[in-house]
């Protein structure tokens, strides 16, 4: 069974300065168009940081993109099946002058529901090129393994004499 994917987190919901039509048409404009509409862009918000989940071999593997991210900025957590990923991208000095920007800084939060069978005490993680990658390693009990089968040699079937 794949893990889970829940993102967490309460989204930032500023109107666009200068943007505001109010009403009944803000609010079906919202709806089609989603959260994005209520972020104000290059200020403090929440983002999503994507990421992967698979299995490879003895243990799982889980990549989250964190562009931007110190290491020292990242707290992971595994309690009760569950994996808890919090980053931080911190906003550029306050003295920088934006002529455009569409990156999103601040605080992030990703949860996971692990599958069953993972050593939570054996975990490695790493923030390498922008991404953490974590690898869980799987219980030896959790492990699939081959199962011998005995038996007999199959008997010949009697035959009708007559």
């Amino acid at each position: 069974m794949l893990p889970a994917v829940v993102p967490t987190g309460v989204p930032a919901r500023r109107p666009m300065a200068g943007f505001a039509m109010g009403g009944e048409m803000d609010r079906l404009i919202r709806q089609v168009m989603g959260d994005w509409m209520g972020r104000d862009l290059g200020m403090t918000a929440d983002w999503l940081a994507p990421m992967s989940v698979h299995e490879d071999g003895d243990r799982w593997l889980v990549d989250v993109e964190l562009p931007g991210v110190r290491p020292e900025d990242v707290d992971v957590q595994v309690d009760r099946g569950q994996l808890v990923v919090v980053a931080e991208r911190q906003m550029p000095a306050a003295d920088r002058r934006f002529a455009a920007n569409t990156r999103f800084f601040g605080r992030i939060e990703r949860t996971v529901t692990l599958p069953e069978g993972l050593d939570p005490d054996n975990v490695d993680a790493e923030l390498k090129e922008g991404v953490l990658h974590l690898a869980f390693r799987k219980l030896a009990t959790a492990q699939a393994r081959k199962v011998a089968v005995r038996g007999t040699a199959p008997t010949a079937a009697p035959t009708m004499a007559g």
